[in-house]
């Protein structure tokens, strides 16, 4: 009776400890989706024709995924070429956009994280106003990295400590089956 008693108690324990681990992993999971969301907005207005080739600077940490979306006022066919370069000004992409009606939204996926961005135009007569918006997420990768680890091993753990949980469980409910007193016996009935 007392060691059913100390198995259910375990398994309880058990399936608590392991609902917890897995919560924990499920909002560490949450949190790294959460940080990896391209939040940054960096809004670029480009005049053409252009003169020469400009280069803005771009926050640090960025993500290599990057969405963008182009609105124009003017010629629509502007020959635009955005290159992106790292903090060594190597190029790790490029997009060509040579019809804003068409190319006016996207995903780009970089190399490495970008520093730089350069857009170069070899419309000489193009007459347009180009707006882009380049979206970004930023975050630090070792971080968000550790935090993927722990969550698939908190998960992992609560997982299987929800199932020994429950196999500790059942196997105090048979236990207690096994030794229970049998009432449903019928009594030898005397004969008179």
């Amino acid at each position: 009776m007392k060691s059913d008693r100390s198995l259910r108690g375990l398994a309880v324990k058990l399936i608590i400890t392991g609902f917890t681990l897995l919560a924990i992993g499920v909002i560490l999971a949450g949190s790294v989706s959460y940080q990896t969301l391209p939040r940054e907005k960096i809004p670029v207005t480009v005049r053409l024709p252009l003169d020469r080739s400009e280069v803005y600077p771009l926050p640090s940490g960025l993500s290599q995924k990057t969405y963008f979306n182009l609105s124009y006022r003017g010629d629509r066919f502007v020959d635009l070429t955005l290159i992106f370069y790292d903090e060594n000004f190597q190029e790790v992409g490029r997009l060509i956009i040579r019809d804003a009606a068409k190319n006016n939204s996207g995903v780009l996926y970089l190399s490495a994280r970008p520093s730089f961005l350069a857009i170069n135009s070899s419309c000489g007569k193009c007459n347009s106003t180009v707006r882009l918006s380049l979206y970004f997420a930023r975050y630090n990768q070792e971080a968000v990295n550790l935090q993927s680890i722990a969550s698939t091993l908190l998960a992992v753990a609560g997982s299987v400590t929800l199932i020994a949980g429950g196999y500790v469980y059942v196997l105090s409910e048979k236990k207690g089956e096994a030794s229970a007193p049998k009432s449903s016996q019928e009594e030898p009935v005397q004969r008179q």
